[in-house]
């Protein structure tokens, strides 16, 4: 669905179960060698589509699913008919810097 490396931004909504992270550059996705599920309702993808880099992971659908897929044209047009949109977005990616600087920390 998403392949590592992809130019064209895009996200997976994720709408139910069945999809999969598969391993990033340099190792897995979770770091210890496994890849990851993705939870119903998790976006991936979403960085490529706010900076436009190529997407650093893929995901693959394990069954039969049903995700919604989102461009970066759409995308940027619909933050800005939607500036809400915009906060929301950056409390998650917020969250999740969060949650990668407490595993940081661990680490060491």
């Amino acid at each position: 669905m998403l392949r590592s490396g992809d130019e064209e931004g895009w996200c997976v909504d994720c709408r139910e179960q069945g999809f999969e992270v598969e391993p990033v550059q340099g190792g897995r996705d979770d770091g210890v060698g496994h890849a990851r599920p993705v939870r119903t309702g998790e976006a991936v993808g979403e960085m490529s589509l706010i900076d436009g880099h190529r997407t650093s992971a893929s995901v693959v659908a394990e069954t039969p699913v049903e995700a919604i897929e989102l461009y970066r044209t759409a995308f940027q047009q619909l933050l800005d008919d939607a500036p809400a949109l915009s906060k929301k977005l950056l409390l998650i990616q917020t969250a999740r810097l969060r949650a990668l600087d407490r595993r940081a920390s661990a680490l060491s």
